[in-house]
């Protein structure tokens, strides 16, 4: 889905999912606006599609935030318990807080973020601290380290549960963990197959009523992954403008992205990149080519990121999906984000690599 052309800020972002009516509140809004995803996703934050955070991870795109709160706002009350499972950035973890104390403080609400990956709990920490400090501090919003699958019960019961990837079958224990009059949504259905947005509402009684939302597409619910081959795992350098590409139109589940400093410590990574650009200033110093043998580096002024990933998993995930993404709701028609998807891996077994560097065919 690719609904927001040119969209420089957060402001405008969130103004145009109200435009299109998948935000309909006011308050809503005021959350997920004062909650600026630049603090989250490093590259194109305002790009309404999912983005990669690294570590084979992705953050969820906009719209699909923006639906969870909605379809959430009304159990998310002062004094509530909320639990984000596969939490990730942290973004939606924030915007469930912010929504929560924008009606009213309760030292009684507790909002938290479950991730079984330590390298995005730390990373989703550190998100939440450069946003404001005051989230961690507070008490009232954590980040644990667990398998969401298991829920996290020191809290239990929650009025709101978000799942934030594909279960093939809705977990019991994240059924027992919902409270009387609260709500769980969790994308339901296998990897390879179709999969549904299912809304979970516990009666009083104890009874659940289950409701299908939305046809969706979403990573598995899983340990760390396991499911790459690490022996096959080729390291290629790229300049970083392919990497922010690829970081723009990947998600983590056809591509694993572990981006790292290149092996010259005088190259930039790519986080420095998005920090130059960020400060307006895109232009490099002479210091990022003075080092290492000319006939592998790359043209001069280029600066360079570390891609890591592994074709075979490439091959199996992406070319099964590829109907799945087109039969999508949002995607019938196609969109510049999806064609441009699909160009790029139309491409990319048949890739070569020329010096060490990256080149498609």
């Amino acid at each position: 889905m690719s609904l927001l052309p040119a969209i420089t800020n957060n402001v405008e972002l969130i103004q145009r999912l109200k435009d299109y009516e998948i935000i309909r509140t006011q308050a809503v809004a005021i959350a997920m606006v004062n909650t600026d995803r630049r603090f989250y996703a490093p590259y194109n934050p305002y790009v309404n599609a999912p983005q990669s955070i690294g570590y084979g991870a992705t953050i969820s795109a906009p719209y699909m935030h923006a639906f969870a709160m909605e379809y959430l706002r009304n159990r998310m009350i002062p004094g509530s318990h909320v639990l984000d499972i596969g939490s990730g950035s942290g973004y939606l973890t924030a915007c469930f807080w912010r929504y929560i104390q924008a009606q009213r403080k309760s030292d009684k609400t507790k909002v938290v973020g479950i991730e079984h990956n330590p390298a995005l709990v730390a990373l989703s920490k550190r998100n939440l601290d450069a946003d404001d400090a005051e989230m961690l501090k507070s008490g009232s919003l954590i980040i644990v380290e667990g398998d969401g699958r298991k829920g996290y019960p020191q809290f239990a019961p929650y009025t709101a549960i978000h799942v934030g990837a594909a279960a093939a079958v809705t977990p019991q224990p994240l059924l027992d963990q919902l409270a009387k009059g609260g709500r769980m949504i969790i994308p339901v259905g296998p990897e390879d197959g179709d999969q549904q947005m299912r809304q979970y509402d516990k009666k009083h009684d104890g009874t659940i009523k289950e409701t299908v939302l939305m046809g969706v597409k979403y990573v598995p619910l899983t340990d760390l992954p396991s499911s790459i081959n690490k022996e096959k795992m080729v390291d290629l350098d790229v300049d970083d403008e392919i990497l922010n590409f690829l970081h723009s139109v990947v998600d983590g589940v056809v591509l694993q992205l572990l981006c790292r400093p290149g092996p010259s410590a005088n190259r930039s990574s790519p986080a420095d990149a998005a920090s130059r650009r960020s400060d307006g200033n895109e232009s490099s110093t002479g210091d990022e080519s003075s080092t290492g043998d000319e006939n592998e580096s790359p043209a001069d002024g280029a600066s360079r990121g570390h891609l890591n990933f592994n074709n075979d998993y490439i091959e199996r995930n992406y070319h099964s999906r590829r109907e799945n993404r087109r039969s999508h709701p949002y995607n019938r028609r196609g969109s510049p984000y999806e064609q441009r998807r699909l160009d790029l891996f139309d491409h990319t077994s048949e890739r070569k690599a020329t010096n060490g560097y990256l080149e498609f065919a």
